[in-house]
This record gives C-alpha cells, structure tokens and sequence, in this order.
C-alpha cells in the first residue's frame, strides 16, 4: 500500500541517486589507493637509496649490518633483501636467512600468521615467508593449509614448498586429500622440496585417497627419484586407473633420467589394460625402456582401437634410435583400417616434421635403387604426403616415370 503511494520517478530519483554514491565511492577508494602508494614509493626512494649497499652485505659478508630501527627503513630493508636474496643458493643463502632471523623478520611474519585478523595480512605474510625461506616457518605454513580462507591456504603450500622438509610432504599432501588447495599448486610445492623429502613421498603412495597416490606418483617421477622404482612398480596393480598411468609414466621418466634398470614386463602387459589412458602411457613409456627392443610391442599397439593409443604408439616408435626404419614400416606395411590410418598419420606427421621423408629419398638415390624409389613415391602418394610432390618433381627421370609438369605443378 505504501509502495502504491510513491510515484515511479520518486523511485527511479533513490535508484540513481544510491548508484551515483557506488560509483564516487569505487572511484574515491581508487584515487585513495593510488595516492597512496605513489606516496608510499615517494617516500621509499630516498630510504633505497641510502641502504642501496645493504643487500651485497647481507649475502657476502660474514657479519651482515644490522637492519635499521626507523619503521620504515626496516620495512625497505627487508624487502630489498628479500628480493636480491630469494633465488640464491648456497652460504649467501644460508647468511641471508641467518639476517632475517636474527633482526625478528621471520619472528615478525609468523607472529602475524599466528595472531592477525586482517584480511589480507596472513596470506602476504605466508608468501613473504616462504621468499625468506627460513625453516622457522615450515610448522606456521602446515598449520596455514588448514586455514578457512583459501588464499591463506593456497599461499602456505606454495611457500611451505620452499623451507618444508620430508616432515611436512604429510601435510601437503592430505591437503590435496581434503581437497583445500588445487593440485597444481601442490604439485609444484613438492618438486621444490629438497632431495632428502622422496623418502616421505614413497611413503604417501600409501595415501588411501586416489587423487593423492596419483598426484605423488607424477611427482616422483618429475623428480627422478631412482628410490621409488620399486613401490611404483607396485602402483601398476593400483585400482585406480590414473594411478596406475602416473605410475607408467614415472617409471619411464625415471628410467630416461636416472639411467635406471627397470623389468620392462610388468610394464609391457599393461598394453592390454581394460583403461586407455594406461595404455597410452605405456605406449609413451615403453620405449624409453627398451630402446629398440620396444618395436614389437609398439607396433601391436599401433592397430589399438583408441585414437591416442594408437597415435603415442606410433609416435614412440618413430623417437626409437630406429625410429625413422620402424616409421616407414608403419607406412608401407599397415592396412588402410580406422587403426592402420591413425598410426600412418602420426608416423607421416614425425617423419615429415624431422626430415625423415627426405633422408630416405636421399639413401634411396645414392644407394641407385629404383624399385624402392618408385615403391616409395607410391606409398607417400597413397598416404597423402605433402612433401610427395615436390619429392616426385625432382626425381622423375631417375625413377623413369613420365611426369606432366603442368600437372605437378598443380
């Protein structure tokens, strides 16, 4: 009733009058914030600029200076360390986390990890203490993961990854367990914790979530930990299918970095696996293990009914030390079946792609093969090469074929 009594442009006048106030508001904060950090940096100039030595000392000399008192020439002092010092390794590492603990840096930072209520404090605090990288941290940070807020938590795994060690690979992964933090960002936590942390993660592949045995399996083998062969081997029986690929597919790294023995058979008789994405994974792995030796096996897996099997399959065996003899078997030799033609393609894709078309015409010329010369034109023209013309026009007499140069033209 009382809405009735008020006229329609009464209501579209507050309407206006409300978003009018929104908008000078957005634009006043931002002015504000503006203002504030060009002031911010106005002031910071000179302070820079005065402890512009201080970074070198801190990183080289064995007794660094003392961080200044004034609020704000400690708060540049710490960042200018922070900054020059992150990526180094070393005693300068070593020296420049010693300044931060000793001048109450790190103290200062979990203090407020611990304590603070502002909204955006905690998260910057975790991320500047993982640049600091002092191992004071690493238990603040693993409490940080269970944090209400997602920023807190996601910038605790990112900077636990920098100063855990083997106790904390726990707390990261039964964060992906939880699901609290996305898996990227765990990931690339755990590839930096340092070598001595692989004997944490074997143990986590007993981590009863399949998501967290998957994430560590691909780990590991992003790692090359060598040490992990074997309860990785046991992954391959794993109920899970993704976990039983990331498991294929650290083995195979780890025996391509690590220059590692592995039994190819357990492996090998994952080709016939009911899940595709495991099958794939061999298809890309098996190779790495067996060199060579691998071709039969990957050219039973060229005729695969899955499109990507059938494509790693033949790819993998175009990377074999062979790979340009084996590829042009798949070429010459496999039928023209939904299968055969997926393999072809990948093969004719690699060897185009590396000059392996080429290289063989080159063999095939200096070898006066003419046979083989004209068998070969024939099979780049059935597959449809796009190298068969060009190739075609510059042989032709020497395959004793008439050609139209109209036509090849064309």
């Amino acid at each position: 009733m009382v809405v009735a009594l008020v006229k329609p442009p009464l209501i579209i006048a507050v309407v206006l009058g409300l978003f009018t106030v929104i908008i000078v508001g957005c634009l006043a904060a931002i002015t504000a914030a503006k203002f504030t950090r060009e002031r911010r940096w106005r002031l910071d100039a000179p302070v820079q600029e005065e402890l512009s030595a201080l970074p070198a000392a801190v990183a080289l000399d064995e007794v660094a200076p003392p961080a200044p008192i004034d609020p704000r020439a400690r708060r540049v002092a710490r960042d200018m360390v922070i900054d020059a010092t992150f990526a180094l390794d070393g005693e300068a590492r070593t020296r420049a986390i010693r300044w931060f603990e000793d001048n109450g840096f790190v103290q200062d930072a979990i203090w407020h990890m611990e304590h603070s209520k502002w909204r955006g404090i905690r998260p910057a605090c975790a991320l500047r203490l993982g640049r600091m990288r002092s191992p004071l941290a690493a238990d603040v940070l693993a409490e940080g993961l269970r944090d209400p807020d997602y920023r807190v938590r996601d910038t605790c795994a990112t900077a636990l990854g920098r100063v855990g060690s083997k106790d904390h690979v726990d707390d990261l992964v039964d964060a992906l367990a939880r699901r609290d933090v996305p898996r990227g960002i765990l990931s690339n936590a755990l590839l930096q914790l340092t070598p001595e942390a692989d004997a944490g993660l074997i143990a986590c592949l007993d981590n009863p979530d399949a998501a967290a045995r998957e994430l560590v399996a691909q780990v590991l083998g992003m790692r090359a930990a060598s040490g992990a062969v074997n309860r990785l081997m046991e992954l391959l029986h794993d109920e899970a299918a993704p976990v039983r690929r990331e498991a294929v597919l650290a083995i195979g790294g780890i025996a391509a970095q690590a220059s590692v023995q592995v039994d190819p058979a357990p492996l090998s008789a994952l080709r016939n696996d009911d899940a595709s994405i495991v099958r794939s994974a061999v298809a890309t792995s098996i190779g790495t293990i067996l060199g060579d030796d691998a071709a039969p096996i990957l050219s039973e897996m060229c005729r695969d009914v899955d499109y990507w099997v059938s494509h790693r399959a033949a790819e993998s065996l175009c990377r074999l030390p062979s790979g340009a003899t084996f590829g042009w078997e798949v070429l010459a030799g496999l039928d023209n079946s939904a299968q055969g033609r997926q393999a072809k393609a990948a093969c004719l894709e690699w060897m185009e792609r590396t000059g392996g078309i080429e290289r063989r015409i080159e063999e095939i010329m200096e070898r006066g093969d003419d046979a083989d010369l004209i068998v070969t034109l024939a099979v780049l023209e059935e597959i449809g090469s796009r190298a068969w013309g060009d190739l075609f026009s510059t042989v032709p007499s020497r395959a004793g074929i008439p050609v139209d140069a109209e036509e090849v033209a064309a």
